[in-house]
C-alpha cells in the first residue's frame, strides 16, 4: 500500500503528516502526489509516526514500493 492510500485509508490528515514532517499541509499534498521529492529525514519522521498510529510497525518498503524516498 502506498503512503497516499494508508495515509487516506486511516484517516490521517495531510496537516498532521505535515505536522509530524514540518511542512505545510499542502507541501504534503505535493509529496503524496509524486510532485516533490520525500527527503530522508523525512521519511524517518513518518515511519514512526505511522507505526504508533496505526499500532504495527510500518516499513519503508511498504508505504514506497518502490517510489524514491
Amino acid at each position: 500500500m502506498t503512503l497516499e492510500a494508508l495515509v487516506k485509508k486511516h484517516g490521517i490528515t495531510q496537516e498532521e503528516l505535515g505536522q509530524v514532517i514540518g511542512v505545510s499541509a499542502s507541501a504534503v499534498n505535493h509529496k503524496l502526489a509524486g510532485r516533490r521529492p520525500w527527503f530522508q529525514e523525512e521519511v524517518n519522521k513518518i515511519l514512526p509516526f505511522l507505526s504508533e498510529r496505526l499500532g504495527r510497525p510500518i516499513t519503508y518498503e511498504e508505504i514506497f514500493e518502490g517510489n524514491a524516498a
